[in-house]
């Protein structure tokens, strides 16, 4: 009896640990906050950027760090400004036209041609691993993918090559096909500024380029969690099915 009643109290003793578990905020300076300080702080910063007449978007990056029972979100906040001469890249010169025909390879080292996927409407995202918005937005992707199926050509591209998406992909779901070691064709299409999705009808045609999908954050049970809004990506999709 003695023997069960110290196993349940273990038990318990480890449930609430589990349960214990916070997470905390830190800036690189070393001061601490909660989830919803940093939210503040990130909106006020926004609301500053906005305040000083500037237009742009506030980006994040985080690394995650574990001590007992903390995790610690070490994150660092910046302000990506667009002027008008950041406005465009040569990539949006591209509406209305078709890509030009590199060598490009897959994953799986398979020779890659746009006018292979031509019959049915592609959507093509443009990131690489250490881009923290790419990886933010992924299951908005997934959900792009589960959603349309294979009606639509799902394509990834990165200059990362292949052994480095391989070890991502063993831990983040990220079912595209995937085009790796792209450098040349990145820099020849003229792309400096990720993530980018693109949208190509049935004939190979570029018929939309848009940035991130657009997201909220919500606190829910003192955890943040992101909204995605794919209604536009949803209406580009349709369009040219």
């Amino acid at each position: 009896m003695k023997k069960l009643t110290l196993i349940l109290a273990l038990f318990s003793l480890l449930r609430l640990s589990a349960q214990d578990k916070e997470i905390i905020y830190r800036q690189a300076d070393g001061k601490l906050m909660t989830e919803s300080q940093y939210l503040k702080m990130k909106n006020n910063f926004k609301d500053k950027m906005k305040k000083q007449g500037k237009t742009g978007e506030v980006k994040e990056e985080i690394k995650d760090s574990i001590a007992h029972q903390t995790t610690y979100k070490n994150f660092k906040l910046f302000f990506v400004e667009i002027t008008e001469t950041t406005k465009k890249e040569r990539i949006d010169t591209y509406i209305d036209k078709k890509f030009p025909s590199n060598e490009l390879l897959t994953l799986e080292s398979e020779k890659f041609s746009f006018s292979g996927l031509e019959g049915k409407p592609t959507f093509i995202s443009f990131w690489f691993i250490q881009c923290a918005p790419c990886i933010k937005e992924l299951p908005a992707l997934i959900e792009l993918k589960k959603k349309y199926g294979d009606r639509v050509n799902f394509v990834a591209i990165t200059f990362n090559d292949a052994k480095e998406v391989e070890s991502f992909l063993e831990k983040r779901e990220f079912d595209y096909k995937h085009i790796v070691n792209a450098d040349d064709f990145i820099n020849d299409i003229g792309l400096n500024t990720y993530p980018r999705n693109i949208f190509m009808d049935k004939n190979g045609t570029i018929r939309a380029i848009k940035n991130e999908i657009p997201y909220e954050e919500k606190t829910k049970n003192k955890k943040v969690e992101l909204e995605f809004d794919l209604s536009e990506f949803e209406k580009q999709l349709e369009n040219l099915l």
